[in-house]
């Protein structure tokens, strides 16, 4: 079971990482109206994730998941509660500017220990969801544009700044008139290598939208990652408290 650096499951709100000036005025609009649906500081949910291999084999991952954001930077804690075997295992990571710091949780000997951090291109719990592409850090430096736009849609590209991604470029399509994201491609060069589609949105406290589902599909592996979001709560009563590694041995 590979670890994470970070796990955000609302890739949109990534673009609340570029300043203003960076984004032309127009792109800049579309954006702020997604993030302002989409953007809450603390947000609780449980994850089925269903990882599907190119031979049709299924395998299963469920975890309940704690995020923040903080004023210097982002956490996460996570705790497996399927399959058996990794049941209880949890995961701490937190980001402050260019640092990340991870510790793990083992049932089986209850202790806490420090761990390094792993390729940020690695697949979170075995999925094709890599880090970098929940990381709100991953985004800095990118430039953004406005591709396309129709009655219905609006597409918008962004570029990574060199040398800071795997990905050569993002393309993110936007319904109208609602600015909630739909689907992602993520290219490597001119090819896309894999999409990421946002579906079944229901808004939360009369004004926050979350996509209860993703699709992820790795095009080049063909890989898939099927992810539902249940219980989820966001503004949630969390603090500095609940992502510490003495935290790690609660039960929630």
């Amino acid at each position: 079971m590979k670890l994470f650096r970070t796990i955000l499951l609302t890739v949109p709100v990534l673009f609340g990482t570029l300043s203003h000036s960076e984004i032309p005025d127009e792109t800049h609009n579309i954006l702020d109206k997604a993030r302002i649906k989409l953007a809450t500081k603390k947000n609780q949910t449980h994850i089925l994730m269903k990882i599907i291999e190119p031979t049709g084999e299924v395998k299963t991952r469920e975890l309940d998941l704690q995020t923040m954001q903080t004023p210097n930077g982002f956490e996460a804690i996570a705790r497996m509660t399927a399959p058996a075997d990794n049941k209880g295992t949890a995961l701490l990571a937190v980001i402050e500017k260019d640092e990340q710091r991870q510790w793990i949780y083992l049932p089986s000997n209850k202790q806490v220990r420090r761990v390094a951090s792993v390729n940020k291109a690695s697949g979170l719990l075995g999925s094709e969801l890599s880090p970098e592409d929940l990381n709100p850090d991953a985004l800095k430096g990118a430039t953004v544009k406005l591709l396309k736009k129709d009655e219905h849609s609006v597409t918008i590209q962004l570029t990574p700044a060199v040398g800071t991604s795997e990905y050569s470029k993002v393309l993110t399509v936007f319904s109208v008139p609602d600015y909630l994201p739909q689907k992602s491609n993520y290219y490597r060069g001119d090819v896309v290598e894999k999409t990421l589609e946002f579906l079944d949105y229901k808004a939360f406290e009369g004004s926050i939208y979350r996509a209860q589902k993703i699709h992820i599909k790795n095009i080049a592996k063909g890989r898939g990652t099927d992810i539902e979001l249940s219980n989820i709560k966001v503004n949630a009563k969390l603090s500095d408290k609940d992502f510490t590694p003495e935290a790690l041995k609660e039960n929630w």
